[in-house]
């Protein structure tokens, strides 16, 4: 903004207050060093930039170089000057901390470019296909988009799409895979999980990983997640190629 005092609601010209909310927004993104529309953790990061100002980097690279909402909260505490009552905010009355979970609830990462951050034909024609059914309701047993899904008859579903036939369980996807590290997982490769509940198998859940530790996986509803939260963490059995 080179034409309005910067001042909250300084702009009164709707186009240029776009104009220029894109562009701060385009500078978020590239001081975050985000690499890809995949690249998730770097995006949250850029977000709360964007809602905080660039100092949030300064504060992030100072506590562990990495995005949490914890040190979001801490960062309007410490910006607040002492201000503890804002409406929903309360005490974090500076900013808003929750702007990045706001955001990310209309961002899918593979309808933009899940597949696009390697170019990989397969990846993109599986998920073209398991996007169709995000929102559905986990059903076990369910194997096509009539009955809807579980873990495994989603992930057999989409990869015949693709012209990839995989079995009919988690464990024998499991079996039908070669396991790889997690450095060398892309996406398109699935990712297993153990213990997640009383199935008679070591693995009991899959899903398709998306790169940057995320997947999209039949849970309930079928939707992306998060395997950097404790719950994957836990359960986390290893990644899985198709050969």
């Amino acid at each position: 903004n080179t034409k309005y005092p910067k001042i909250q609601n300084g702009i009164t010209d709707p186009d240029y207050s776009i104009w220029a909310g894109v562009q701060e927004f385009k500078h978020s993104i590239t001081i975050a060093n985000v690499q890809s529309p995949s690249d998730i953790n770097r995006i949250k990061l850029a977000l709360q930039i964007y809602n905080f100002g660039p100092g949030f980097l300064n504060y992030i690279n100072s506590n562990g170089g990495e995005y949490t909402l914890e040190l979001a909260k801490s960062f309007a505490l410490k910006m607040a000057n002492g201000r503890t009552q804002c409406g929903f905010r309360s005490p974090f009355c500076y900013g808003d901390y929750s702007y990045v979970e706001k955001v990310l609830k209309y961002y899918q990462t593979s309808e933009i470019a899940g597949g696009g951050a390697v170019g990989d034909e397969f990846f993109q024609k599986v998920m073209a296909e398991a996007i169709k059914y995000k929102g559905y309701k986990y059903v076990f047993g369910g194997a096509s988009p009539t009955a809807s899904f579980d873990c495994s008859g989603l992930t057999q579903w989409t990869f015949r799409t693709a012209g990839v036939q995989l079995d009919r369980t988690a464990q024998m996807q499991w079996n039908q895979t070669k396991r790889i590290s997690a450095e060398e997982a892309k996406p398109g490769d699935l990712v297993f999980f153990h213990g997640t509940y009383n199935s008679g198998t070591y693995i009991t859940h899959v899903g398709i990983y998306q790169g940057n530790m995320q997947m999209y996986h039949a849970g309930d509803p079928l939707d992306y997640a998060d395997l950097n939260k404790p719950y994957w963490q836990q359960h986390l059995a290893g990644f899985g190629r198709v050969q």
